[in-house]
């Protein structure tokens, strides 16, 4: 069974205002972030626009994402951004393509501290 300890607002990025919803029971850092789009024309409107409600995407953490995008790269994975870019949280992120990873979009995510997990920001 999913556990929701507690939730903790984040300012909007690209016009999408988030929740993160922690799901770390055992105090593992884990989390759910839930995305609401502030208008039609945002990439979450637009997704929800063609395919309904549903996941949008899965994050993985990574160290140094520049140097994970080059070794996704490597494998022929097609990258949606070739370069990190501003993300929640002051976070460097970077997504890849759907269609080479399953129809899943994925984001890989660099914490701005890596000693950061979601569970301290729902303590407080």
């Amino acid at each position: 069974m999913l556990a929701v300890p507690s939730v903790s607002a984040v300012p909007s990025v690209s016009g999408v205002p988030a929740a993160h919803h922690g799901t770390g029971a055992d105090g593992s850092p884990s989390y759910i972030q839930l995305l609401e789009p502030l208008a039609d024309d945002t990439p979450v409107g637009r997704f929800l626009a063609r395919r309904g409600e549903g996941i949008h995407h899965i994050g993985y953490a990574v160290a140094d994402i520049r140097a994970a995008l080059a070794e996704v790269g490597g494998t022929g994975v097609r990258l949606l951004d070739e370069r990190p870019r501003h993300g929640s949280m002051g976070a460097s992120i970077a997504f890849l393509h759907p269609a080479d990873l399953g129809g899943v979009l994925t984001e890989l995510v660099e914490p701005a501290n890596p000693a950061w997990t979601p569970i301290q920001d729902f303590a407080n």
